[in-house]
């Protein structure tokens, strides 16, 4: 072997570190990139339909504007996809040809961006230098020329840069020990003493060249923290003697194995410690599933047979109504199986869309109410407007915003799960579904992630939805105080009473539960299971009594259909 074969070579892959220097705090940086990215998306998305939807938006500026939009989808969609997998999974590695196409995307598509601003300023300078021949400079013939001039422009000076990397494509072999560690199952326990492992490597970690001959060379350090400098150190010297590698590495897994392994289904007790009186405790809860299915049901049958409440409010609680089912029914058949059959066995992948569909739905309610308390604001404060601004199609974009929002907060939630956490320590889930802590807290790997980011949904749901709810009803009760008669502010908070109901009813339960989770230690934790099952089950079974009582046109038409029912007996 050469030395040229040893120094060099062709990279099938590359590693990306991330933000060097602060690898322990990745999970936290996490948070503000993906709440940025989703920004983005969500905002440049939202320019595109706007402009797509309104004719009146057809002008140069805005077309220009898409443009800049589409640009910008693109490229943050480039890179925080893979960041946010470093940051969530270690997933650092990249393919060679796909590291030159992000690099193609990045550098071509941020020259056309460059172009398509030099093209509104050119814009400007007409509009407002020659306002005469605006139109007849600017048409839209000359804007798609200009959009595909900065496109050629961008693919023709980038496209080289690839090809000649392609051409020189050689680099020093190198491994990442980091990766060894993390990636490949080097256990950490090869060196017994760490603190002389540390003094022997120093403070930073070497990444290390391995010439194939049980030999390694140092090729530079990259900073990180004690623990992890001594995790690598120890990697490294198990690299330099493979057999021991071999032999450390066999003896780990084995007792790690016995430990963790990878479930193909987990049991859930019920309502752990009063398993002797689960045959008891089915009763209420099948009577308030009974009660919540039909209640539900009926209030989706009278709002379509009655015309006259195909408004927006009845349109909302609709929408409740398909939640509170979705949400009742996602956990109630699998509980009432526990109680009557004992089937507390559940698959992986069905515990994941049990936990999927219950937080998921949860958040889409916590939109409804919010958009609810929207409709209340504009009916109250801008009356004449309400017809307006809460039309049908507005009513569903609302829906369609709330369960796009559910999605995104809670798609990552499962798959953090499945992709990071594959392996658990123990498969009985003390609980009655498949709650994510109840999950995580059986795994065996680090789930600081999961944590975090359940924290911070748990602080964007529940804690600005209901901020902004209190919000809305602050300008409600400005705007009813400055009616003239008592009888005029009574009416008009009346309307807003049974969606004040159904707030407390959602948001109670959950304040409640989550204290009682967070700080209540000496709470039993039948008394945790319970409080978890009641706030499901109590707004599917307290919303239709409410609006069905303080509804006029809801009550009058079940008191109709109870009377041609008494008639036809």
């Amino acid at each position: 072997m050469t030395a040229s074969n040893i120094t060099t070579t062709h990279p099938a892959s590359f590693l990306l570190v991330g933000i060097p220097g602060l690898e322990h705090l990745h999970v936290w940086i996490s948070i503000p990139f993906c709440f940025a990215y989703s920004l983005a998306l969500l905002g440049n998305c939202t320019l595109l339909f706007v402009i797509q939807a309104n004719a009146a938006l057809h002008e140069p500026m805005y077309l220009f504007l898409a443009m800049l939009a589409a640009i910008d989808l693109v490229l943050s969609s480039t890179t925080l996809p893979k960041m946010l997998a470093i940051f969530w999974f270690r997933d650092r590695e990249i393919n060679f040809y796909a590291c030159l196409v992000q690099m193609f995307f990045l550098h071509s598509f941020s020259i056309m961006e460059s172009a398509v601003l030099l093209a509104m300023a050119f814009d400007r300078y007409v509009a407002i230098c020659k306002p005469l021949h605006y139109t007849t400079v600017l048409t839209g013939s000359l804007i798609t020329k200009v959009g595909m001039a900065a496109v050629t422009r961008a693919v023709a000076l980038m496209t080289p840069l690839p090809f000649l990397l392609r051409r020189n494509a050689s680099a020093k072999p190198y491994v990442d020990l980091e990766y060894l560690i993390y990636h490949h199952g080097i256990p950490h326990s090869i060196a017994s003493d760490r603190n002389s492992m540390q003094r022997k490597c120093g403070k930073g970690p070497n990444v290390m060249e391995y010439t194939g001959s049980g030999k390694v060379t140092s090729a530079g350090r990259i900073p990180s923290t004690p623990e992890q400098n001594a995790y690598k150190c120890q990697a490294s010297v198990a690299l330099a003697e493979p057999q021991a590698l071999a032999d450390t590495t066999q003896q780990s897994m084995h007792t790690f194995q016995n430990a963790c392994s990878v479930p193909s289904s987990f049991q859930l007790t019920g309502i752990p410690g009063l398993e002797s009186l689960h045959l008891w405790l089915s009763i209420p809860f099948g009577s308030m599933y009974l009660v919540a299915v039909v209640g539900n049901i009926t209030i989706l049958a009278v709002v379509k047979v009655e015309h006259s409440l195909h408004q927006p409010m009845y349109f909302f609680l609709c929408m409740l109504a398909i939640i509170d089912l979705v949400l009742s029914t996602s956990t109630m058949p699998k509980l009432l199986g526990i109680f009557w059959f004992g089937a507390g066995d559940i698959g992986l992948d069905a515990c994941l869309a049990q936990m999927f569909l219950i937080h998921c739905f949860a958040t889409v309610e916590s939109g409804i109410f919010l958009a609810m308390a929207f409709d209340r604001y504009v009916a109250i404060c801008n009356p004449l407007r309400h017809t307006t601004v809460l039309t049908h199609a507005m009513v569903g974009r609302l829906g369609l915003a709330a369960l796009i929002r559910g999605i995104l907060y809670i798609g990552p939630l499962p798959l953090m799960i499945r992709l990071r956490l594959p392996l658990y320590k123990a498969h009985v889930i003390s609980h009655s579904y498949c709650e994510h802590m109840a999950v995580v807290t059986l795994a065996c790997g680090d789930s600081r992630v999961n944590n975090v980011y359940g924290l911070s949904i748990g602080f964007l749901v529940l804690i600005l939805d209901s901020m902004a709810i209190a919000a809305s009803y602050v300008m409600i009760f400005r705007a009813v105080m400055g009616l003239a008669t008592p009888e005029a502010r009574f009416k008009t908070l009346g309307t807003c009473g049974s969606h004040i109901c159904a707030i407390l009813i959602f948001y109670v339960p959950i304040a409640v539960s989550s204290l009682i989770h967070r700080f209540g230690h000496q709470v039993p934790p039948p008394i945790h299971t319970l409080l978890a099952n009641f706030y499901l089950l109590i707004p599917p079974i307290l919303n239709p009594i409410v609006y069905a009582v303080r509804t006029k046109q809801i009550r009058e038409r079940l008191l109709q259909i109870l009377k041609m029912e008494t008639k036809i007996k």
